[in-house]
């Protein structure tokens, strides 16, 4: 992929046609996930992925930026979840079953290629052979860490309260109780209570990235699932992402049930109508290097 964005930027195809380039190029059959490659490496959902992390970023301080995402952590939880479901319909429909969720640290993790270099740094984005287990990661975290902070999440979704940085008990309401645990799963800077919650999501996705090079030595460059505009290409980012939504359905299910207010809505009611589009990327929009307007066509 990267290759032939690199030769449309240098100006190498000087016509309007656009660019095909087989996706056999980044896997064939031998893999079964293959089926499903026409999903992940699509260029639109990674690009809804990267910018929903931008607008929505872990590392957003409402007192720092004088405003509130409202309901963020929700929004995590609900995003996700969603293109998780998506997911496994298509997978279904291709005659898979759906997605195992990530539930064992130790289990040997299945193998994955992105055949992708980075245009900002040149590096390529490390494999990762299959059966390999997940490993501490020198200054990312440790397993047992992670292991840990699951089992106080668990027990503050069981107990409906979590402790917040002073010691007190903040009740997971149905209002609010999805956003909080949102925010602390992720997590990000609303998290009520970081050092004794953790870094579950995030270090994950991290210690994922790094599994082939845990302590360092060999001085690799990480796997995709390290950046929000690529980690949707992997396999184990639904996998992992099904073992987030198991931890949201367990709080849900100590929810009581919906009544009439909760889901009726006084607002006039729209017709519904379903638009489709056929989209045309440009590769030269947003860069100074490139002078032709080259076009890229994917499915």
């Amino acid at each position: 992929m990267a290759g032939w964005i690199v030769k449309s930027l240098n100006g190498k195809f000087k016509c309007e046609e656009p660019i095909f380039m087989d996706i056999i190029q980044t896997g064939n059959i031998l893999d079964p996930e293959y089926q499903l490659a026409y999903f992940r490496e699509d260029i639109s959902v990674n690009s809804h992925h990267w910018h929903w992390h931008v607008v929505y970023p872990h590392t957003w301080k409402p007192e720092v930026m004088g405003k509130v995402k409202d309901r963020k952590g929700e929004f995590f939880y609900y995003m996700h979840q969603q293109m998780c479901a998506r997911y496994d319909c298509d997978r279904l429909s291709a005659g898979l079953r759906r997605t195992i969720p990530f539930h064992n640290f130790n289990e040997k993790l299945e193998g994955y290629s992105p055949h992708l270099t980075s245009l900002v740094s040149g590096h390529h984005y490390a494999n990762r052979p299959s059966g390999l287990s997940l490993h501490d990661v020198k200054q990312v975290a440790v397993v047992q860490d992670i292991v840990r902070w699951r089992e106080r999440l668990l027990t503050a979704i069981h107990l409906g309260v979590v402790i917040d940085n002073h010691g007190n008990e903040i009740v997971l309401t149905p209002e609010h109780g999805i956003d909080m645990l949102g925010a602390m799963l992720e997590p990000s800077y609303e998290s009520m209570n970081r050092e004794y919650y953790g870094d579950i999501h995030n270090n994950v996705h991290d210690m994922i990235s790094l599994i082939h090079d845990p302590d360092g030595r060999y001085k690799e460059y990480r796997g995709v699932m390290a950046d929000t505009a690529t980690s949707l290409r992997d396999p184990i980012f639904y996998r992992l992402h099904r073992f987030i939504d198991n931890i949201f359905q367990k709080y849900k299910a100590t929810l009581p049930v919906y009544d009439k207010k909760d889901v009726s809505s006084k607002t006039r009611e729209d017709e519904h109508s379903l638009h489709l589009l056929e989209e045309e990327h440009r590769t030269s929009r947003g860069l100074f290097s490139q002078q032709n307007a080259q076009k890229i066509t994917f499915t």
